[in-house]
């Protein structure tokens, strides 16, 4: 689904819609994750009507530097939130800790581990690339002149 979702943005369509449409969505999407807590399927649609609730609205977070940040995070929180969100179903479910409450440290913890993940694994290793890239095209210049 999510796929599908992306694969219709990447068209060059943008989805602009109302910011009550897109406040809607996010919080039927929330729902949806808070009460079907483990249905594959329930997830999946949560999670594509949180996408489109967040692509509908796009156009109003281009210059908040947070936002900014957490695209750039989201390599990172891609492949840490499956991780945090199993430990936090499971600490849920044993712990019988607040829904609202575990759902909302969750997020906490997949924003830290994405933040430090970015920054001390991803960026260091996009600045080398950028310098071997460099490198590469100054080496290839250098044996063209001669």
């Amino acid at each position: 689904m999510g796929v599908s979702a992306a694969a219709l943005y990447s068209k060059n369509q943008r989805w602009v819609c109302p910011l009550w449409v897109g406040l809607g969505l996010g919080c039927f999407s929330s729902f949806i994750l808070i009460h079907y807590v483990g249905g594959t399927v329930y997830n999946g649609i949560a999670a594509v009507l949180l996408l489109v609730a967040a692509l509908t609205q796009e156009h109003r977070f281009n210059s908040n530097t947070f936002i900014t940040r957490l695209g750039d995070w989201s390599y990172s929180t891609y492949l840490s939130h499956a991780i945090v969100l199993g430990f936090a179903y499971k600490a849920y479910k044993v712990l019988r800790i607040n829904a609202y409450i575990t759902l909302a440290l969750a997020c906490i913890t997949i924003i830290g581990i994405s933040w430090i993940s970015f920054n001390k694994i991803e960026r260091p290793i996009i600045r080398w690339v950028k310098k071997q890239d460099e490198k590469n095209k100054d080496q290839k210049y250098s044996l063209e002149r001669h």
